[in-house]
């Protein structure tokens, strides 16, 4: 995502101890209810399944070892006539760089890019503690929870960053999990009111979309596209105003040192 210039959101972590043990036996609970065709409260089964899909992250994500990182290719359409394709090449444990992917419709260039590696579905960016019950279609329930995430703005880290508190106060997320074999089949992030994650800057309108896949068959949970819409101002007279799509494939887990 980008304020007129390159801008990206970071996932700050938030551990869930709390949250462990109940995931566990929501996993256990649903698992024998479906396996022995036991009737469950329909009041808890929303919450069972979402307890279910957490420990299902967990159990993809467990499949990674300490030395593998994922690489992948991304690709930005702005939806004004420039689409950019980038490769992300991780280089140590949390280190990586993007290269261009050139195509005669790509709108490459050499800078150096910063944008987020933020394909793989962690977690760490949300309170799962807090999540609640939003809404519910004929195959999915939606939760709404609070979410940790850290701004930065012109390719540069904030000089003063909300911290988690604010966030939270001004940044919802929504996490929606299947009925049938619980697991997350999508994301969105996005503002409850205007705000300044820095000086000068004021979003007035933040959501972030994502549609979550598996990287491969039983690999881990990865966003496979992505729409970002953003508005606001930096200052007085510049605005704001990006309406960004992203195609994420390409997946591959790589050795690193």
């Amino acid at each position: 995502m980008k304020y007129t210039m390159t801008k990206s959101i970071h996932k700050s972590k938030v551990y869930l101890f709390g949250l462990a043990l109940a995931t566990s036996l929501g996993f256990v609970q649903y698992s024998l209810a479906n396996d022995n065709n036991i009737t469950i409260n329909s009041s808890e089964l929303p919450k069972l399944a979402f307890e279910t899909a957490v420990v299902d992250v967990k159990q993809r994500l467990a499949q990674i070892q300490p030395n593998m990182r994922l690489s992948y290719v991304k690709q930005k359409d702005d939806n004004d006539g420039s689409i950019k394709i980038y490769k992300f090449t991780p280089q140590g444990i949390s280190d990586g760089s993007w290269t261009a992917v050139h195509t005669e419709f790509t709108d490459n260039n050499t800078e150096t890019k910063t944008w987020d590696n933020d394909a793989l579905l962690s977690l760490d960016a949300f309170d799962l503690v807090n999540a609640k019950l939003k809404s519910e279609t004929e195959n999915s329930w939606i939760f709404e929870l609070p979410s940790y995430v850290e701004l930065n703005i012109d390719e540069e880290e904030t000089d003063q960053p909300l911290d988690k508190g604010e966030v939270s106060k001004v940044i919802q997320a929504e996490l929606e999990v299947t009925k049938k074999d619980p697991h997350f089949i999508s994301y969105r992030i996005y503002g409850l009111m205007p705000f300044s994650p820095m000086f000068s800057v004021k979003i007035s309108k933040l959501n972030i979309y994502n549609v979550l896949n598996e990287a491969w068959k039983n690999g881990p949970l990865i966003t496979t596209s992505q729409t970002e819409k953003v508005e606001g101002s930096i200052g007085f007279l510049v605005s704001i105003d990006e309406d960004i799509t992203v195609i994420n494939s390409d997946f591959k887990l790589v050795e690193v040192d």
